[in-house]
């Protein structure tokens, strides 16, 4: 079964532009004029798609419209003002919104998608995504199993102790706080002095968003 991470980061969207964004019953619909990245057969991006539409499908049995599933925030000087979604709607048609990051948290499945340093679109409840390209013909999604073995945890309130970031990897132990869980996302075990070992591509990127990006660039991570 291809795993929902599996859907969201088969393409890149690090440097990429939303130019709409639409609410349609439980449905959120990203347009990106120029196209998300192609990805590699190690996560890397590689060339544009061209015009890409991505809608993700919440969970109807938590939210009964896509705007009650969605926040829009700022982080100014460590103070978080909330924005009208209707500015980044603007923004979005203005050729604005320009992607910096993306997070995704399988506690409650919610996607955050970071402008810049500190301006963020947070979707909850994520079911389910799918992509529709105008000219690229878009090759099967493949499950990633360093993504699905690393969502067999939860970090959710986990604490973390210890961090180094070597020449190829970054290394994190968390003290506690981190559950082995079932398929059904239910916790189970929990797990002290846990050690994580993430091979990448560029450590210092990973350093920067912690442990968002071993989901998005981890590659055959132990645990």
């Amino acid at each position: 079964m291809i795993m929902l991470t599996d859907k969201l980061f088969a393409y890149g969207f690090h440097d990429t532009t939303v130019t709409d964004i639409r609410f349609e019953g439980t449905k959120v619909i990203l347009e990106f004029e120029e196209g998300l990245y192609k990805l590699d057969e190690i996560g890397k991006e590689t060339d544009l798609t061209g015009k890409a539409e991505m809608t993700i499908y919440l969970d109807e049995n938590k939210v009964k419209s896509s705007l009650d599933a969605v926040k829009t925030y700022a982080n100014i000087k460590c103070r978080i003002k909330f924005v009208d979604i209707g500015e980044v709607i603007s923004d979005s048609r203005s050729n604005c919104f320009e992607i910096e990051n993306t997070y995704f948290n399988n506690y409650d499945n919610t996607l955050v998608i970071v402008r810049g340093l500190s301006y963020f679109l947070e979707i909850k409840y994520c079911k389910d995504v799918e992509y529709r390209f105008e000219t690229y013909q878009p090759e099967k999604i493949k499950e990633r199993k360093e993504i699905n073995e690393l969502m067999k945890y939860r970090f959710h309130n986990a604490c973390l102790s210890h961090i180094a970031v070597k020449k190829d990897r970054v290394e994190l132990i968390f003290s506690k706080g981190v559950y082995r869980v079932d398929d059904e996302n239910n916790e189970i075990k929990q797990m002290d002095n846990f050690k994580l070992i993430a091979n990448v591509d560029d450590p210092i990127l990973l350093w920067r968003s912690t442990t968002a990006y071993i989901v998005r660039y981890g590659k055959g991570g132990e645990i």
